[in-house]
């Protein structure tokens, strides 16, 4: 990447950053989301999620079996979807500072309800670790509105 480029990019805020950086990849035909506490733990089950996208063309987004969490709903960086995807959804909501990797699973799934799968194989470690973005749930729960509870609760 170009020096300058990234200077740009990292004094954005890291929704914007990222729909900056997916657009540069317009020929691009996956994206990995890789975050900054975020490794590929296993490169051999990495590349059999791409084929499993190569072999299924309906299939838009894939997540591994990460431990720890819902099988359900997958954690916002282990995932590698089409870029096609991105384009149709007009990208991360930049309105987001928390939870838009969520935002945009949920809203693949509204589009295409049976084109998010879960592989039973795990390219990815997440590192938690303490003042990560994820870390501060009350924040999370602030932005989305949901910090408030009802009257009489």
């Amino acid at each position: 990447m170009d020096a300058d480029v990234y200077v740009l990019i990292s004094m954005l805020p890291l929704v914007v950053a990222l729909n900056r950086l997916i657009r540069m990849a317009e020929d691009a035909s996956y994206i990995a989301r890789l975050d900054a506490d975020d490794v590929i733990a296993d490169a051999k089950a990495f590349q059999a999620a791409v084929r499993y996208l190569d072999a299924y063309p309906s299939v838009q987004l894939v997540y591994g079996a990460l431990e720890g969490f819902d099988p359900g709903n997958p954690p916002g960086a282990n995932v590698i979807f089409r870029r096609s995807l991105w384009s149709e959804l007009g990208g991360y909501d930049e309105s987001l500072s928390h939870q838009e990797a969520t935002d945009f699973d949920l809203r693949a799934r509204a589009m295409y309800p049976r084109s998010v799968q879960r592989l039973e194989v795990n390219w990815y470690d997440y590192r938690r670790r303490p003042g990560s973005m994820s870390a501060d749930v009350a924040a999370i729960l602030k932005e989305k509105g949901l910090d408030k509870r009802p009257e009489g609760k």
